[in-house]
């Protein structure tokens, strides 16, 4: 057995525990850097005189940088390293936060939150990666929808804090304030994140060997069997090319899962950005339009929480395809029901449920479809393309709202969200590189590639 399927297989130990907890950790305060502009907007537009349309560059560019940290970066940190990029990525955002409290115009405010978000898109795409691999495969599911629901828990908690800081200290506060709290994780996360440990597998020089040695070693795994018989002189396999991306053995993987993921965030960025709106419109109640907005973040964590829990008692890939089959209901009913009595919170409680549900499903299964070389670069393309559809659905929402009715746009995304769970099942019945893509490791993989480059490598395993 592979020393990387020893501990998948095996009950998590304390270290990997606390490794997957300040990974956590980081994601909430990152969900709090990436909601501080929308507490902030009215005060912002107030002491510059900002007008909507200009005021909705800045609380997109954080989102737009995200796609841009996602697409860059990921591909450098299979390639030198997912640990010091996950660390420099979280620096970047301390940066851009600070940058944000001290900005003097708003052009210097717009360039923050790009700086921001290329920070965050950074992080989420190594720190998914390292949470997946330190995670054994019975708690794989739990941990990785636990990810999912950092952002959000810090969306909550920013908007607890914006309402205290604001007013009593400003604006400015807030951004300040996640400055200061971002640089507090990345001093944890210094210490504590150690280096993903399939990127050290396939690197095969001895200083990698040794810290895969010591990283063994505090999980409780001495890797005696190992030795000097690991290391090679030749150079390690190129690693994070997108291009590695597209062919054979990791193409249909990145195509189904990458118009799976995409076709999910359009619907969930439209639900998101336009159900309050038109619960209003179609009710003539603002407070009921608001009651439901608050309705869909706490569905999602409950979404999310649940789909870890049930994770534990089945397969990661069919509860994946089942939430977004009902997802794609939940959306549909809203289309008939949205000025119906109280449909409409049952409705958007059900859409928060299923939707971020099917975002952890994905968050889980997605890491694991890609070889070990190119496991950040997969995982970034996919959450950066993504985003970049998630940032134009609510635009092109806006467009055909202007053309059909509510109930006929919601029926459409209800189908965008069923391909998702239609290309999501295909993808979960493949075979990529000889295995069934339903078990979450590629080892095999990884030990082939290691062996095609240095037949030494075959020390790696431990029996």
């Amino acid at each position: 057995m592979n020393i990387l399927d020893d501990i998948k297989d095996s009950a998590m130990s304390r270290f990997q525990i606390i490794t997957i907890a300040v990974c956590l950790a980081v994601m909430v305060v990152d969900g709090f850097d990436v909601i501080a502009m929308s507490f902030s907007a009215h005060y912002v537009a107030d002491e510059w005189g900002i007008s909507p349309s200009t005021l909705g560059y800045a609380l997109s560019a954080s989102t737009a940088g995200m796609a841009m940290g996602s697409l860059i970066l990921a591909p450098i940190a299979d390639r030198y390293g997912r640990r010091i990029v996950a660390l420099g990525s979280l620096a970047v955002a301390a940066t851009g936060m600070l940058y944000s409290g001290v900005a003097g115009s708003f052009e210097h405010l717009l360039a923050s939150r790009v700086i921001t978000g290329v920070g965050i898109g950074g992080v989420m795409a190594t720190m998914g990666v390292i949470i997946a691999e330190y995670s054994s495969r019975r708690r794989l599911g739990l941990t990785m929808a636990l990810f999912a629901t950092a952002n959000g828990a810090g969306g909550v908690l920013g908007g607890l804090l914006a309402g205290d800081l604001i007013p009593a200290h400003g604006w400015r506060a807030v951004f300040l304030f996640g400055a200061a709290a971002t640089a507090v994780v990345l001093a944890v996360a210094v210490a504590v994140v150690p280096e993903s440990l399939d990127y050290l597998v396939t690197r095969r020089d001895d200083k990698s060997v040794r810290r895969l040695h010591r990283l063994a070693s505090r999980m409780g795994r001495p890797l005696s069997e190992i030795g000097e018989a690991a290391v090679s002189d030749e150079p390690p396999p190129v690693q994070g090319r997108y291009s590695d991306l597209f062919t054979r053995g990791t193409a249909r993987s990145t195509v189904l899962l990458t118009i799976g993921f995409a076709a999910l965030m359009a619907g969930f960025y439209f639900i998101l950005g336009w159900t309050p709106q038109l619960i209003t419109q179609a009710t003539g109640s603002a407070e009921t339009g608001i009651n439901v907005g608050l309705l869909l973040p706490l569905g999602g964590i409950v979404g999310c929480v649940g789909f870890g829990l049930l994770t534990g008692i089945t397969r990661i890939r069919p509860l994946t395809v089942v939430v977004l089959a009902l997802a794609a209901v939940a959306t549909a009913v809203m289309a008939y029901s949205i000025a119906t009595g109280s449909a409409p919170y049952v409705a958007a409680l059900a859409l928060g449920i299923m939707f971020n549900a099917g975002v952890s499903g994905y968050y889980g299964v997605i890491p694991q479809a890609f070889p070990a070389r190119v496991r950040t670069t997969g995982f970034g393309f996919v959450l950066g393309v993504a985003r970049v559809v998630g940032i134009l659905s609510p635009i092109a929402a806006g467009y055909l709202l202007g053309m059909l009715s509510s109930a006929t746009v919601y029926a459409l995304v209800g189908v965008l969200v069923g391909i998702s769970a239609v290309v999501f099942a295909v993808h979960a019945r493949s075979r990529v590189t000889g295995q069934p893509t339903d078990l979450p490791p590629d080892r095999e993989l990884v030990v082939r590639d290691t062996e095609s480059a240095s037949s030494e490598t075959k020390g790696m395993t431990t029996r």
